[in-house]
């Protein structure tokens, strides 16, 4: 009966969290959508605004990175990671600590990962 009960729960678990598997970045408590494709790294504004402590509209934000942004099927803004670490560099309050700490995280938990795992997939 015990052995029942502990894979329902598993099973309960795994269907509860299946959206979340995989997705591991979080900044200063908010956690961060990342998706690769193969070719870039992308990352939901939703949670750069968040982690950032800013409310800006979705195209301000698209013009910001201009022609590094996608949208996906559900409508959620997407923009490249190392667009994003360029315009954090580059911006006005890119000394702030809390925006130096950002950019840091992304090059250093989400570009070079990424980078990475596209040199080691390269044959020879």
């Amino acid at each position: 009966g015990v052995r029942v009960i502990d894979r329902l729960i598993l099973q309960l678990r795994t269907l509860l969290w299946r959206h979340e598997e995989g997705r591991h970045h979080a900044f200063g408590g908010v956690p961060l959508q990342v998706m690769d494709d193969g070719r870039h790294t992308w990352l939901a504004a939703g949670g750069l605004l968040r982690a950032c402590g800013r409310r800006e509209p979705d195209d301000v934000l698209a013009a910001r990175h201009a022609g590094r942004w996608r949208r996906d099927g559900a409508g959620t803004l997407w923009l490249r990671v190392d667009t994003v670490v360029d315009v954090l560099a580059h911006a006005p309050g890119r000394l702030d600590p809390r925006t130096v700490r950002l950019r840091r995280y992304l090059e250093r938990e989400v570009l070079f990962p990424a980078a990475e795992r596209r040199r080691r997939s390269q044959p020879g």
